[in-house]
């Protein structure tokens, strides 16, 4: 009854849910019995006494499994069968949400951006690619594609950015900091090589896109978060 909620556009027409917050956003759902929330691990805030957590590999994410070479990420599934129920679930570094529905189109995202997703979508790789760019992890980059016809949630890393490009506008954004864009939209991605010290790790990673369609900026990278608790931890040592 505090939060105001809007309809989700899904096969679940009744689902609802909001996002609040300024600094950093969290995305609250309302659970009717026979709803699902699925989520990313570890992103639960808060749930109300009625909602039921469950952790597996359902049908519902198939194809999850081949998606990395050397992990396995099991999505975390949020149900509730006794009445209305409220679950609050949030990125794992500060930063903003938004939907997207993909009844409107697919949509392609870097993995850390996947927050959460009702049923009706499905996830699959889009490509894994292993860089130099000190942004990313051992894993390297890698990317999603969200389909369906339900509704995903983006979380971004900061506050974040969306442009709509034009057919045949052409824009080039660091690959850390592009978090998503839709199907629609062409892209490549490419080094530039340091010309101080020609060597693998000091390249930058950009991605080249083409419209038509939209695309979504995160103004901070997890390597940024990573590099600054690892300085300020270094100050305090």
């Amino acid at each position: 009854p505090l939060i105001r909620f809007k309809r989700m556009k899904t096969m679940c027409p009744d689902m609802k849910f909001t996002i609040t917050g300024i600094m950093s956003q969290v995305l609250n759902v309302q659970l009717a019995p026979g709803d699902i929330l699925k989520t990313a691990p570890g992103r639960l805030i808060s749930k109300s006494f009625n909602v039921n957590v469950k952790i597996n590999d359902s049908a519902f994410i198939s194809g999850l499994k081949k998606m990395f070479s050397d992990s396995f990420i099991d999505m975390v599934e949020y149900s509730s069968e006794k009445g209305t129920g409220l679950v609050t679930v949030g990125p794992s570094v500060p930063g903003m949400i938004m939907d997207v529905d993909l009844g409107k189109g697919d949509w392609i995202m870097q993995k850390h951006g996947m927050l959460a997703c009702s049923r009706g979508t499905a996830i699959s790789r889009e490509m894994q690619r292993h860089l130099g760019d000190p942004q990313f992890d051992q894993e390297g980059l890698v990317l999603l594609k969200v389909s369906g016809d339900g509704t995903a949630f983006i979380a971004s890393c900061g506050d974040f950015t969306t442009m709509d490009l034009r057919p045949d506008d052409r824009y080039t954004v660091s690959t850390s900091h592009a978090l998503a864009w839709e199907s629609s939209v062409k892209y490549s991605i490419r080094s530039i090589r340091s010309k101080a010290e020609d060597t693998r790790d000091d390249d930058e990673c950009v991605t080249d896109f083409k419209g038509p369609g939209r695309i979504v900026i995160q103004n901070m990278s997890e390597g940024d978060i990573a590099g600054m608790v690892a300085r300020f931890s270094a100050k305090n040592q």
